[in-house]
């Protein structure tokens, strides 16, 4: 199985006086490099999919990354930079083998677990509606502008954090296709409509992390036994050699883990985040 990245700087470089997420350029790269080196020890091959912006700032940095460097998304130009997440289900889309796409604030230390390697999708966590509230405010903002695509027909319990997101079997590889097509549809009928929305930037985890429950189970995939979670209540336990660190919006910027990126970079046999 192949590790996967994603990378548009084009669309999101200076967003909220931010790089791409980050303080700064340098700091993204830091955690680019940190994340696919270790990947790269247990994946049989990492792979960067960017734009050429992303591509020349690899090449300006100097450093050797661990990745073939794949220039796929200067096509996607015409979606508004609210709905940053699409480029990353259109790379999901592109994939022909199975893969295991990272966050690049996601570190998976010990690869997968062979026990869910087993599985036939993957994510990081399983994130409740009536805890994670927010899924509740996006999803009826999209319901009363009428803009949900058919096949999002239903609000599920649950949402799915996608800062894991693996497909290990081939042959349900048409899933992720068929869950493109629904969020390609969803952001081709808003992308012109950004002004309509109170939670516009929130859109993208509507669509990356609640529509693919609604078509997992529309294939009749169940939780757990078809696909589950890196991260829950017992995950330590459940898989005893997994260990995962996602250092999630403001931890990112934090000067702290900003300093154990750069830490750990000086020697990835040790590394402890």
């Amino acid at each position: 199985m192949k590790a996967i990245y994603s990378l548009s700087v084009g669309k999101n470089a200076t967003r909220n006086n931010e790089f791409c997420g980050y303080r700064c350029k340098e700091e993204l790269l830091d955690a680019l490099l940190l994340s696919s080196s270790v990947s790269a020890k247990y994946f049989d091959k990492v792979e960067l999919y960017c734009d050429t912006e992303a591509a020349n700032l690899i090449k300006e940095d100097g450093r050797k990354f661990p990745f073939e460097i794949i220039i796929c998304l200067d096509s996607l130009s015409w979606v508004s930079n609210d709905f940053w997440a699409y480029s990353k289900v259109f790379v999901y889309s592109l994939q022909t083998e199975p893969f295991c796409h990272i966050d690049i604030d996601a570190i998976l230390w010990n690869g997968l677990p062979a026990e869910l390697r087993s599985k036939k999708f993957v994510f990081q966590q399983k994130e409740p509606n009536n805890i994670f509230l927010y899924y509740n405010k996006i999803y009826n903002e999209a319901k009363a502008l009428n803009v949900l695509p058919i096949e999002i027909y239903y609000k599920p319990d649950y949402a799915l954090n996608t800062a894991v997101f693996a497909c290990t079997d081939i042959d349900y590889l048409y899933i992720i296709q068929e869950y493109f097509n629904v969020v390609d549809q969803y952001i081709s009928s808003v992308n012109n409509r950004v002004s309509e929305f109170k939670n516009t930037y929130a859109q993208c985890i509507l669509f990356e992390q609640l529509f693919i429950v609604n078509i997992l189970n529309d294939a009749s995939l169940i939780f757990e036994e078809d696909y589950d979670v890196i991260l829950n209540d017992d995950y330590s336990e459940k898989w005893n050699n997994c260990r995962f660190t996602h250092l999630i919006v403001n931890s990112k910027r934090s000067e702290k883990n900003v300093q154990r990126i750069k830490r750990a970079l000086l020697n990835l046999d040790k590394i402890i985040l």
